[in-house]
């Protein structure tokens, strides 16, 4: 027979898994699967790098050459901050995003979409 305390945990064990929120790699996939469609979307994209909820945006001018657009990497950072966005640029021409792993995607995809209009202002 069970203690009261073991069927407490037992309990909440079995609402955290059925009530659980995305984990880093179920919001990582989907962060490939938006980036990825960026690439092809975006020629200022030279490269996007990450796992999990790591990830990094190469912003280039020329995609060949590799160039890298440090004007517009800032311009977009800016464009961000106003929207209340924040996030680290490496390099002058990477955008660095580091979500907390709690996020939600609602927030995530909130997100995606002010990064998104400034690609395509600058694009």
């Amino acid at each position: 027979m069970r203690t009261c305390s073991e069927k407490v945990i037992i309990n909440f064990s079995a609402v955290e898994m059925l009530n659980r929120p995305p984990t880093g790699r179920d919001n990582g996939a989907y962060l490939s699967e938006v980036f990825n469609e960026w690439m092809n979307k975006y020629e200022l994209i030279g490269d996007v790098r990450g796992l999990g909820l790591l990830w990094a945006i190469e912003l280039v001018t020329d995609r060949k050459a590799k160039a890298k657009a440090f004007d517009i990497a800032e311009k977009i950072m800016y464009g961000c901050l106003e929207s209340e966005l924040n996030f680290k640029v490496s390099q002058g021409n990477i955008i660095q995003l580091s979500p907390p792993l709690t996020i939600a995607k609602e927030e995530l995809d909130a997100g995606l979409g002010i990064i998104e209009a400034q690609l395509k202002e600058f694009s």
